[in-house]
């Protein structure tokens, strides 16, 4: 039997020992019976299980299985960055989401299975972001795929490079999930 997901009464700490030997965790919130916030600690794993599971999520939503998921391709080499938006986006929003680990992956992913959007690093290696957008935006095949350029190195001017290599939108890592969830439904709205 997996994990079990802490119920709304508990408080429990668990820690996992990853490759590195650092110890690694989530936490995730529950409510009590007095309507306050309690915060229940689990590891990487377990939190992936109980958010899949459709134990964990937040105050209003509810899985959808009777429509297709939309597809979010996420072109990212830093392991830190992709766990965080996983979670986020595709277990707690409920996204299919995919990864390619540097630019001459994403266009073979893209080529293989369309997205409907493309999150965008832009510092990757092989075929940097810049680049991949553009070979993505001159084929027609894919040319209609919302991308949105990120980058912890934000200097003067990035945006609209990234805005001219053909990114529909552009932001900053750290990333602000709800600022960059928004951008995401924005653009997916536009297509639909």
């Amino acid at each position: 039997m997996g994990p079990r997901c802490p119920g709304p009464h508990e408080n429990r700490r668990a820690q996992k020992r990853g490759q590195d030997g650092l110890a690694s965790a989530i936490f995730v919130g529950a409510r009590r019976g007095d309507d306050s916030l309690k915060t229940n600690h689990l590891t990487q794993q377990q939190g992936c299980d109980s958010v899949c599971a459709g134990a964990i999520l937040p105050p209003g939503r509810a899985r959808r299985s009777d429509r297709p998921m939309t597809k979010i391709l996420y072109v990212e080499d830093n392991e830190d960055d992709v766990y965080l938006l996983r979670m986020r986006l595709g277990q707690i929003e409920g996204f299919d989401f995919g990864v390619a680990k540097d630019g001459a992956a994403a266009i073979a992913a893209v080529a293989a299975d369309a997205p409907d959007l493309i999150l965008m690093d832009l510092n990757v290696p092989v075929i940097d972001g810049w680049e991949a957008t553009r070979r993505l935006k001159a084929n027609a095949k894919t040319a209609q795929i919302p991308v949105i350029a990120l980058t912890a190195n934000a200097m003067a001017g990035d945006r609209e490079r990234a805005l001219a290599a053909g990114c529909d939108d552009f932001d900053t890592k750290p990333i602000e999930f709800d600022r960059l969830l928004g951008k995401v439904r924005r653009l997916l709205g536009r297509r639909s």
